[in-house]
């Protein structure tokens, strides 16, 4: 029996409104296509700054591309979900409809799975082009086998907790708690795939700590690339956020008014992912638009530093700064009452030290000049 336009009283299964369902809120399809705007418009900026700028796409930069498709195609579902009654009340969602809701579960499900899991192997594929030891190289390689498990178990989880398939999605009245043929424990499985989730983003986020911390750079570039990597930060806390979500879901059977802000969570995590993985890349293209941002200024006293084994968003020799030399490859000595430009070699090495009785290897001119030393045209300091 449904409720009219005009009657009052709250709906329940004994007295259904579905012509003018209470809604949870109007907030789900904003936030996503936010969220789509960023994370399309940031990997758009690491695609053109890697094939442009830098002139070198890597692998991790081809891998981010299904991470953004399959994260497009997840948030797409979910919206259409709520046309079909995701946030409201379960017992306002006609069973037809629900047959809709649960195929875009279904498919959201692995959706995300591969989303989060292609933008954690864009990570670990850019920390094999700085790792410097045996030890990082081993650990990155035992990530990606933990990853692996976890996208193929979960699949397969996924896939074939119904049988048949269609079991997951078929119509049957909402008041029945289980399905015929399917897992019974639907609810902890998606509560441990949000889990394993996060641990995974937790490993990644700590893994190049040690590296970062043993590699000779000063201590100011050193607390620039923790911080970079400190955004995976975001993408945890977003994780977290999902499972309270999902186990605030799990406890009720209104799952569809109570489980309404889960599809933002999922949303975020897969996108914000995506956007952590991508804004390292953008250092250059700082570095070519807005120098100053990336130009670090050090004492008088500054003693010669390696750069450590960098990738290219921190260094390439495919960029040119003004006066044609590589970023990363050219340092102004500024010291005293001369001024002193020095080229690294090509081939690596450290950085030649002003010297007042002899010239150094590289010199390219001195003129007279008070200033302190100052690093230009660097994509990261």
């Amino acid at each position: 029996m449904s409720q009219q336009p005009g009657q009052q009283g709250p709906s329940s299964f004994l007295n259904p409104n579905y012509v003018n369902p209470e809604v949870k809120g109007h907030y789900l399809k904003p936030v996503i296509i936010t969220l789509m705007v960023l994370s399309g418009t940031i990997a758009g900026l690491r695609i053109i700054t890697r094939s442009s700028i830098l002139r070198s796409l890597g692998a991790d930069d081809w891998v981010i591309i299904p991470a953004l498709i399959t994260a497009y195609a997840l948030s797409i579902f979910n919206m259409m979900s709520e046309e079909y009654g995701w946030g409201r009340h379960i017992w306002d969602i006609q069973p037809k409809e629900w047959v809709f809701i649960r195929q875009y579960q279904f498919a959201t499900q692995l959706l995300f799975t591969y989303s989060v899991a292609l933008a954690k192997a864009s990570i670990l594929i850019f920390y094999l082009r700085f790792c410097t030891t045996k030890r990082f190289r081993i650990a990155i390689w035992i990530t990606f086998g933990l990853l692996i498990a976890w996208v193929v178990s979960m699949s397969g989880l996924i896939i074939f907790q119904c049988h048949p398939v269609s079991n997951f999605w078929k119509e049957i009245p909402l008041t029945q708690t289980k399905r015929e043929g399917c897992l019974p424990n639907e609810a902890d499985m998606v509560l441990l795939h949000g889990i394993f989730s996060v641990v995974l983003d937790v490993i990644v986020l700590f893994l190049p700590m040690p590296t970062v911390l043993h590699l000779g750079l000063p201590t100011k570039q050193k607390v620039g690339l923790i911080a970079m990597f400190s955004l995976g930060l975001i993408v945890c806390l977003a994780g977290c956020l999902r499972i309270a979500s999902i186990r605030s879901t799990i406890l009720t059977f209104d799952v569809s008014w109570y489980g309404y802000d889960l599809y933002i969570y999922t949303s975020t995590e897969a996108h914000v992912g995506i956007i952590c993985a991508s804004v390292p890349s953008l250092k250059p293209l700082l570095a070519v638009f807005f120098p100053r941002l990336v130009t670090t200024t050090y004492g008088a006293g500054s003693r010669n530093r390696r750069s450590g084994a960098l990738p290219d968003e921190f260094g390439s020799r495919g960029v040119r700064n003004s006066k044609g030399y590589p970023l990363n490859s050219m340092i102004e000595s500024r010291i005293g009452s001369e001024e002193t430009v020095f080229r690294r070699d090509e081939e690596g090495g450290d950085w030649p030290l002003p010297s007042s009785s002899s010239s150094p290897d590289g010199v390219v001119k001195t003129t007279e000049i008070h200033q302190v030393v100052v690093l230009r045209d660097v994509p990261f300091r």
